[in-house]
């Protein structure tokens, strides 16, 4: 049994070397903004993203967000979806990747209101989303890798080879904003901006993780919106989640076991970003909602500005205690392993979006969708602020 195993996880990770080379291909993304063309779209340096710009409202965070409306009663869904591919959970387990039924925050609709785009919510779990959601991202890329000149063929022609998204479309109206019958979890893209001496960087890993993004650049932190310790009102707040990933994936400190939804309020480097964003130090804003047209789920992009020069000085230094110095977690893997160079942060080269798209390594088949969002609408929005 145990061989079969690993030949069958052998054959998928073969398998996966043809997935991304998809990811590489102009055409999907071309595809995938004609089919969602009546949202914009982002492109940069002519290159186009597989994300659709619902809101680039600039705005600042709270701890009372706008963005995202709590139910007055929580509902957690695990039947009723119409569409599921089971061979993608057995891709994900035989290289493998956890499914843990941890709960997310899911997106019931998405409406517009004057101040912005508005989120509202319900209670939904990892596992489900993994089923009716992530699987449209895995069938665009099995079925063009397996397809025949899928290159030459109409946009109508690809759209009809994917079974699950046809079948989605023709049930729910415009999905990207319609959560129904779906478990789609909501997930939160932060863009870090500090100084190290006199310039500016911002924080971007490679994922470690295995499977469909692999190896692909992304914002840190970034993570799902989430009760992590099942306190769903207390932890229904983007500060509350983005202080707790902060620490998670910039100091590689983990929750204990059977910790309050508080446990990070204690760590010293939290305790820091609250006095900094107290004293006017450093900011968070809100800078867009997306939707990553790979999965049809939507992402909410941050800025995480820090202006003083401080906070990296002392959080870098050999000389600072483990847990109080940046040590960028197992999720995401050395630029070094990936890149070539070691450099856990960008340079800020503000002169052309062009030379910031190649310091960055911002090729679309390079970037995970939401990454590449964050980093843009972050981006613009250091140039507005002053």
């Amino acid at each position: 049994m145990k061989k079969e195993h690993q030949i069958k996880s052998q054959h998928y990770l073969r398998h996966i070397d043809k997935l991304h080379e998809v990811l590489q291909e102009p055409r999907l993304y071309d595809f995938l903004a004609h089919r969602y063309s009546h949202y914009e779209i982002l492109e940069r340096c002519g290159k186009i993203y597989p994300v659709a710009i619902l809101d680039k409202t600039l705005r600042k965070a709270t701890d009372h967000d706008p963005i995202v409306v709590a139910p007055k009663k929580w509902n957690l869904e695990t039947t009723g979806f119409i569409i599921k591919d089971p061979a993608y959970r057995t891709f994900l387990e035989l290289i493998g990747n956890l499914i843990i039924p941890n709960e997310t925050y899911r997106m019931v609709n998405i409406k517009q209101t004057t101040h912005g785009a508005t989120i509202h919510c319900d209670i939904g779990r990892y596992d489900c989303m993994i089923d009716t959601c992530d699987c449209l991202g895995w069938e665009v890329l099995k079925v063009l890798s397996e397809a025949s000149r899928w290159q030459t063929m109409s946009f109508g022609e690809l759209f009809e080879k994917l079974k699950l998204r046809t079948y989605l479309h023709a049930q729910v109206k415009d999905p990207l904003v319609n959560g129904t019958r779906r478990s789609v979890a909501i997930a939160v893209s932060v863009l870090t901006s500090f100084f190290h001496g006199d310039e500016l960087r911002f924080f971007l890993g490679c994922k470690s993780t295995k499977g469909l993004n692999a190896g692909q650049t992304h914002v840190i932190p970034s993570f799902m919106f989430q009760p992590e310790q099942g306190y769903r009102n207390e932890e229904f707040c983007l500060l509350h989640n983005v202080r707790r990933e902060f620490l998670e994936e910039l100091f590689g400190v983990k929750a204990p076991k059977g910790a309050s939804y508080r446990w990070f309020f204690q760590h010293k480097p939290i305790q820091y970003l609250d006095k900094m964003l107290e004293a006017g130090e450093a900011e968070l804003w809100l800078t867009g909602v997306v939707v990553n047209l790979m999965n049809l789920r939507p992402e909410i992009c941050m800025l995480l500005r820090i202006k003083t020069p401080q906070w990296y000085a002392i959080h870098s230094s050999v000389h600072t205690r483990p847990g109080e110095r940046i040590q960028i977690n197992e999720e995401f893997a050395t630029i070094h392993e990936c890149r070539g160079s070691r450099r856990e942060s960008v340079p800020r080269k503000f002169d052309s979006d062009a030379e910031l798209f190649h310091s960055a390594s911002l090729n679309p088949g390079d970037i995970v969708p939401p990454g590449a969002a964050a980093f843009w609408l972050g981006v613009d929005a250091l140039r507005k602020l002053p």
